[in-house]
């Protein structure tokens, strides 16, 4: 379903690959953002148990 859902604005490969990490019970949060700089995002995401999946378009 969520391959479906964002499916045609980012690659399917990437799409497809996340789709398949994304467990039962667990929630996938998509995000279209310039990161100047990854980090930040990386270790808040970690710390909370949250795994990061970037595509560059």
């Amino acid at each position: 379903m969520v391959a479906d859902a964002i499916g045609g604005s980012y690659d399917a490969d990437f799409v497809g690959y996340v789709a398949t990490q994304v467990r039962p019970g667990e929630t996938a949060i998509v995000v279209e953002a310039d990161e100047g700089y990854t980090r930040p995002v990386d270790d808040i995401v970690r710390i909370h148990g949250g795994r990061v999946y970037r595509s560059y378009i």
